[in-house]
């Protein structure tokens, strides 16, 4: 009914969530089924800006393809056909400041057209600028000593975890990297 805000801490299942239902919704619309136990969405038009690679040989970076993506999204939008548009990070290709400000523009762009966007970030400052606009979900996971466990389900609100330090950690990086991002 609305557009969210898909928060999580890394390889949670933020990205894989959106795929999934943009996926369904193509299948839904073209073969008259799902993998789902209940899928329920106005015909639409299914837009993605998700896998987004840099074109060395169009000389068109990460950031400038990932803008394109955006853009032919925003291009879409009409009355006459909705648009479920799925985002993976939007806007990561540059620094925090600029990606907080301009993703919150086009998110609220976004909220007033005929369009569902569904949003994986890690950008937890989105959640809260953009709160009555767009409805929170997170992924999460439990840390142990020397694993973590990911439960895979979709949960209201937006994430409280993180565990990139934890993953730093687990792959074998120095001790003195780990110590020092925890400091700081």
């Amino acid at each position: 009914e609305k557009s969210c805000l898909i928060t999580g801490s890394n390889a949670s299942g933020k990205s894989t969530f959106i795929k999934a239902v943009a996926v369904n919704a193509v299948l839904a619309q073209s073969l008259n089924t799902c993998a789902a136990k209940r899928f329920v969405l106005p015909s639409c038009e299914v837009i993605t800006s998700m896998a987004v690679k840099d074109d060395l040989m169009a000389g068109e970076s990460y950031f400038i393809r990932e803008i394109r993506y955006l853009k032919r999204i925003l291009d879409s939008l009409n009355e006459e056909q909705m648009i479920l548009c799925s985002i993976d990070e939007i806007l990561r290709g540059t620094n925090t400041g600029e990606r907080i400000r301009a993703s919150r523009a086009i998110l609220d762009y976004l909220a007033d057209k005929n369009c569902i966007a569904l949003v994986a970030t890690h950008d937890k400052e989105l959640t809260e600028l953009l709160s009555g606009t767009y409805v929170n979900y997170h992924f999460s996971e439990e840390i142990g000593e020397n694993d973590i466990h990911f439960s895979y389900e979709l949960i209201e609100g937006p994430a409280t975890s993180q565990n990139a330090v934890k993953l730093l950690e687990f792959a074998g990086f120095p001790e003195e990297i780990i110590a020092e991002s925890q400091k700081i």
